[in-house]
């Protein structure tokens, strides 16, 4: 049985809003450095933010978006499409020694096997189930294998309700890594 630690040594801002429409200035406005997924009606795609520059392999559609996340190590924007109207949620974690915040982080796989090249800047990996994802080689700087594994770092808030049961708020995406398996 895996083992959880609850870790309690950050202090969290949290805005939680409303936007007319996606937009990639609205992204880079909040995150200036880090990764992107966008989930688009039809397919996801990663790309990533550098010196408030979004990149990706493929131009999206951001009128077909239903959901992105743009995120670091420290901070995450969560844009989500409910009844044709678009939400956001920026989350930006703060180290501190006396943190009030507890979280568990979590590693969740992502499917791919087989990494093939596509350029100096884009790599794909496959998988024999189906998938099939473009990623930036500054998310996978090498290749995956059976062996070797891309997984995504997630961190999930903790929260007690009145009488005292623990349930998650929040989670957000951290990093993604490799990983021998």
């Amino acid at each position: 049985m895996k083992e959880y630690i609850i870790q309690k040594n950050i202090d969290s801002e949290t805005y939680i809003g409303q936007i007319e429409k996606i937009s990639p200035e609205f992204i880079t406005e909040l995150i200036n450095n880090g990764t992107v997924v966008l989930w688009l009606d039809y397919q996801i795609l990663f790309g990533y933010i550098e010196q408030r520059n979004l990149f990706f392999f493929e131009k999206p559609d951001y009128d077909f978006t239903f959901r992105i996340r743009a995120f670091n190590e420290d901070e995450e924007l969560h844009i989500w499409r409910k009844k044709n109207k678009y939400f956001y949620r920026y989350r930006k974690d703060i180290p501190s020694d006396n943190g009030k915040i507890e979280y568990i982080d979590t590693n969740q796989l992502i499917l791919g096997t087989e990494t093939i090249s596509i350029d100096e800047n884009w790599k794909k990996i496959k998988e024999d189930r189906g998938s099939i994802f473009i990623l930036p080689k500054k998310i996978l700087n090498e290749d995956v294998s059976l062996n070797k594994r891309l997984f995504i770092k997630t961190r999930n808030y903790i929260t007690y309700n009145p009488l005292g049961q623990v349930g998650f708020e929040d989670n957000r995406f951290v990093k993604f890594f490799l990983k021998e398996v």
